[in-house]
């Protein structure tokens, strides 16, 4: 089975949505080595922060195909 990965979907449901920026949000100010909060870290740049937000925003309404 092929995985498919979501740029923005945070919580992994196929769907980037109003949840994966609660998610993100939720985590913001934080690094993304604790936890799994690296899914959060969606620039990569090791810190979660408003980019992050943004670019979640930008994903929403996107789908698995």
């Amino acid at each position: 089975m092929i995985r498919i990965i979501l740029k923005g979907d945070v919580n992994e449901d196929c769907n980037v949505s109003i949840l994966d920026l609660i998610r993100v949000g939720s985590d913001l100010g934080q690094s993304s080595g604790s936890g799994d909060n690296w899914k959060a870290d969606l620039n990569k740049d090791g810190k979660i922060h408003v980019l992050d937000l943004i670019l979640t925003r930008n994903a929403m309404g996107t789908r698995c195909p």
